[in-house]
C-alpha cells in the first residue's frame, strides 16, 4: 500500500479536515470510531472479536469530503474459554 501520493488537502487546512479524504484518513469511524469500540470493549472481560464494518455514507453536509461520517461496525464477540 505505502504512503499517500503527494497532494494538496481540497479544503482549508483545519484540524480534522484530512480526515474526510481517501489519500489522508479513513473517515469518522477511523478517527473516532475505534475509541468508542475501545471502551465498549473495557467492559467485557478477556474480549475476542472479528469486527464486520458495513459500509457508510456521508449524511448532512454537501462538500468536498469523500469518506463516510456515518458507518455501522458489528463485532462477533466469542464466548470467553
Amino acid at each position: 500500500m505505502g504512503p499517500a501520493r503527494r497532494a494538496a488537502l481540497p479544503r482549508q487546512p483545519g484540524s480534522l479536515n484530512w480526515h474526510w479524504f481517501w489519500d489522508f484518513g479513513n473517515g469518522d469511524i477511523g478517527n473516532q470510531g475505534v475509541h468508542q469500540m475501545d471502551v465498549a470493549a473495557w467492559m467485557i472481560p478477556a474480549p475476542t472479536c472479528q469486527e464486520r464494518p458495513q459500509p457508510g455514507r456521508r449524511f448532512g453536509y454537501t462538500d468536498q469530503g469523500e469518506t463516510p461520517n456515518s458507518q455501522i461496525a458489528i463485532m462477533d464477540l466469542a464466548p470467553p474459554s
